[in-house]
């Protein structure tokens, strides 16, 4: 296993954060099992840094270490939208507070309270409740003719795409292989690596593997007028607190899989770092000064610059390990976004 030890490397005035190349197909596309995917391991206290492969995760992990993955199940929440004039523009849907949900418009259309668009070719209607932060997002209040919402949903509508990817890829790609409860409307894609074999594996090896449930919302690169994280609805049970604070008793490692587990844990903590369990919304903002309680590593994807993930990655590791672990990346070939390479920080 290739080790390249952390050079002196640190942002020069002018200098851009390293972007790599983006995967624009998922790794089954390019003869690859989920669990091939590239790893990159970065020593957050060293800096030191090892390359190696998904599947030989737990070469990283101790007896004892607990991993925490978000189950939440991606919404196909692109769909299309008839307005009050007849036009007809793309609509993405996210949950919101209170069982209603935040609807953003693919133009800039004038809305007004209680004007009501067809969405999903009419399978649900959308009464709007309020514009948001602009004048293409709204709060509304759906309703469905059918005795499930989200079958109408996933029956009319398509996971988010993104313009890196080679062309619109099945909702099942979009998915972890652990997924089990519908809400997000983007992947929490930091766990899509794992395979069942995989968790097999490390359960064989003592590695305690906890699951809680975040849906992901439409985030700030959806809308650039936001400034902090939307709300995001999280569950945590009695028994994955449980593992988490049994593992944090013995001294385990606890071991976010993604950036959504993070701002969970963060929020269902008390200051004295016990996990209490609980449904809740989390508004955390983790900014590179927050002291986390419990989390003491990460896998996530490789974000860009312009992230709001990278401002509370590096309430985990320094802003200069990262950039040079980044960097590093972008000079090995490794690939960015929802169906890159992965990144493991401990």
């Amino acid at each position: 296993m290739a080790t390249l030890t952390v050079r002196n490397f640190t942002q020069s005035q002018g200098e851009k954060f390293p972007e790599g190349l983006p995967a624009t197909e998922p790794p089954e596309a390019r003869g690859l099992r989920r669990d091939h995917v590239r790893l990159l391991v970065l020593d957050r206290f060293t800096g030191e840094i090892q390359h190696s492969r998904f599947d030989k995760l737990g070469q990283f992990l101790h007896t004892g270490d607990v991993l925490v993955l978000n189950d939440s199940r991606t919404l196909p929440v692109l769909l299309d939208a008839l307005l009050p004039n007849g036009e007809r523009v793309s609509a993405r849907l996210a949950r919101d507070e209170d069982g209603l949900w935040t609807c953003a418009l693919s133009q800039e259309i004038a809305l007004r309270p209680e004007d009501v668009m067809l969405l999903a070719h009419g399978r649900l209607l959308a009464r709007v409740l309020g514009p948001m932060n602009e004048s293409s997002r709204y709060r509304v209040q759906l309703s469905s003719a059918s005795s499930s919402m989200f079958e109408d949903i996933y029956h009319s509508g398509h996971p988010v795409s993104y313009s890196h990817l080679s062309r619109e890829w099945d909702l099942d790609y979009f998915q972890t292989v652990y997924a089990a409860h519908p809400g997000s409307a983007e992947m929490p894609s930091a766990g899509r690596p794992f395979s069942w074999e995989l968790l097999f594996r490390l359960r064989q090896q003592g590695i305690t593997i906890a699951t809680i449930t975040l849906h992901t919302t439409l985030g700030p690169q959806e809308d650039e007028s936001l400034t902090e994280p939307p709300a995001e609805e999280y569950f945590m049970s009695p028994h994955a607190a449980h593992q988490i604070n049994e593992a944090r008793s013995r001294r385990g490692r606890v071991v976010a899989v993604g950036t959504t587990v993070i701002r969970a844990l963060e929020t269902a903590a008390t200051a004295d770092g016990v996990v209490h369990a609980g449904h809740d919304w989390t508004r955390l903002h983790i900014t590179p000064d927050y002291q986390l309680k419990i989390v003491n590593g990460l896998i996530s994807g490789f974000h860009e610059c312009d992230s709001s993930h990278l401002d509370l990655i590096t309430a985990l590791v320094s802003r200069e390990k990262l950039w040079n672990a980044y960097k590093i990346a972008t000079e090995t070939d490794y690939r960015w976004h929802e169906f890159g390479d992965a990144n493991l920080i401990l």
